[in-house]
C-alpha cells in the first residue's frame, strides 16, 4: 500500500494546503462554472496567484428575473420573467409576453402580459380570445418578487 501525499484525500483528490489556496480554488471554480474563461499562473511571491479574465468576459451583476402577480376574479395570476426580460422591463422597454394560461370553471384561458414604462409604468393583463382585461394599472400595483440565487 502506498502512502497518501499530504495534499490529497483518501480518494486521491487534491486538497488545498491552506485557506488562501482553498479560497482561490473556489473562486476559480465559480468563474469557470459561470462560463468565464480564466487563465491562472503563479505569482512572484510564494502563495500569490494571478487569475486573468479576458476583456469582455468580466462578470456582470447577477439578475435572476422576477415573478409578477396580480389579482382579478378572486384569483392570483402570475408570470415568471427571465433575467433578460426583467432587465428590459426595469429599463423602461416595452415587453409583451403570453403567460402559462389558467383554467376557470373548466375552461382554459391564455393570459397576455403587457409592460411599459419601467417600474412606475403600466401593466395590462388581458385574457382569453376576446381580449378581456384582467388587470389594468401600474406595475407598482402588482406584487413583484425579484428572484435571488
Amino acid at each position: 500500500m502506498t502512502k497518501q501525499s499530504n495534499n490529497s484525500d483518501d480518494d486521491g483528490h487534491y486538497v488545498p494546503g491552506n485557506p488562501l489556496e482553498a479560497a482561490h480554488l473556489r473562486l476559480i471554480k465559480h468563474f469557470k462554472d459561470s462560463g468565464i474563461t480564466v487563465t491562472e499562473e503563479k505569482g512572484l511571491s510564494p502563495g500569490q496567484y494571478i487569475a486573468t479574465i479576458p476583456q469582455g468576459r468580466r462578470p456582470q451583476s447577477v439578475n435572476y428575473g422576477a415573478i409578477i402577480s396580480v389579482e382579478w376574479g378572486y384569483e392570483l395570476h402570475s408570470i415568471k420573467l427571465s433575467a433578460r426580460d426583467w432587465a428590459l422591463v426595469k429599463s423602461g422597454e416595452g415587453l409583451s409576453k403570453r403567460g402559462k394560461g389558467y383554467y376557470y370553471e373548466a375552461q382554459f384561458f391564455w393570459d397576455y402580459w403587457n409592460f411599459g414604462g419601467g417600474l412606475s409604468g403600466s401593466l395590462y393583463v388581458d385574457y382569453g380570445n376576446d381580449g378581456a382585461n384582467g388587470y389594468m394599472g401600474s406595475l407598482r400595483g402588482a406584487t413583484i418578487e425579484e428572484l435571488k440565487k
